[in-house]
């Protein structure tokens, strides 16, 4: 048997990607409803020019054809040099609309681009599905040798890696005969976060700091590790901040160990003896609602599964959305463990 077809199509992406970059193909071109009125206009011209033979028409029929490669030429020269750099959020919950900004920069010292077309192209892993552009953006023009700024809005409809692919760009100028267009692989990957309901938690335990047991384990965090800081992330309580350390770094910092201040809460997902579908998927985006409830109020967070512990003292907020965005019912332990190594 001959090769497979996803053998051939990366060894011939691998090729592709080995040529210079002006060398690339292929280019895309699609003519417009103008550009077929145009064909149509030139086929009359030129017929009218074969059978009557007058020198005027000699002449209408060879700018027409010039239309043709200039538009050719000019288009080539926006699209050649153009490239795209985006910028991924800090975070992206499934079914909210996440801020993205791209950079479109023009590095030609001479040639503008104009009437730029920019689609994003993402695909869900784990899905068949072909790619799906999640965003259409017009950009009139791009100044050579500057930078232009544009942001969108994508909506993620599932938790999970999502594979940000690359974009296609197109463009009309000069004339808006042809939709000329390129692709432009810019990989990079964005985890989704679960959907947050406004309604309706995980179950959960909260220790009370009276409680005996609790105070016997705030003993044990508040060891060596109650005078370890580290950086601020989104999520921890204002009371934890460290003074001294944030005034004399410059930076925010917080109390790594610290929990005498606050509650100390652990959700608890189910994830063995349940099957993939809709009913995992809610509890999922209850325990992340859970979870983000809890933080906003100051509470010490941490996470339990059926095999998996991420205590409140060691765990921070995008390490158990994380772990959310990624966990999956249990079929063996092995997978848990994988999934714990990701979270980390």
């Amino acid at each position: 048997m001959g090769p497979s077809r996803n053998s051939r199509s990366s060894s011939h992406t691998a090729l592709i990607s080995q040529l210079p970059r002006w060398l690339r193909p292929p280019r895309t071109l699609r003519p417009t409803r103008a550009g077929w009125a145009f064909f149509v206009l030139l086929l009359s011209t030129g017929v009218a020019t074969i059978l009557i033979g007058n020198n005027l028409l000699h002449i209408v029929l060879a700018l027409m054809l010039s239309f043709l490669v200039l538009s050719g030429l000019l288009s080539e020269a926006v699209l050649r040099d153009i490239r795209v750099k985006r910028h991924l959020p800090n975070e992206a919950f499934a079914g909210q609309a996440t801020a993205m900004a791209i950079e479109i920069e023009n590095p030609h010292r001479i040639m503008p681009a104009y009437a730029l077309v920019l689609e994003d192209f993402a695909q869900m892993a784990g899905e068949a599905e072909s790619p799906f552009p999640v965003s259409r953006i017009f950009v009139l023009h791009v100044a050579a040798g500057t930078t232009k700024t544009r942001t969108y809005s994508m909506k993620a409809t599932q938790r999970g890696p999502c594979q940000l692919l690359g974009f296609r760009i197109s463009t009309r100028f000069p004339f808006g005969l042809f939709s000329k267009a390129l692709f432009l692989e810019e990989p990079d990957e964005l985890i989704v976060y679960p959907a947050i309901h406004k309604g309706g938690a995980a179950h959960h335990q909260v220790r009370d700091p009276g409680d005996e047991s609790t105070q016997q384990t705030q003993k044990r965090l508040l060891g060596p590790e109650a005078s370890q800081v580290r950086p601020y992330e989104t999520g921890d309580s204002q009371r934890r901040i460290h003074w001294p350390s944030t005034m004399r770094r410059g930076e925010i910092l917080v109390r790594a160990g610290e929990t005498s201040e606050a509650y100390a809460a652990e959700v608890m997902l189910t994830t063995r003896g349940i099957e993939p579908g809709k009913a995992f998927e809610v509890q999922v985006c209850r325990a992340a609602t859970e979870v983000l409830q809890l933080l906003q109020e100051g509470v010490e967070v941490g996470l339990r599964t059926d095999s998996t512990n991420l205590p409140p003292r060691d765990t921070t907020r995008s390490q158990l959305l994380r772990f959310l965005a990624l966990v999956q019912p249990e079929s063996s332990l092995a997978a848990a463990d994988s999934l714990e190594g990701n979270a980390a």
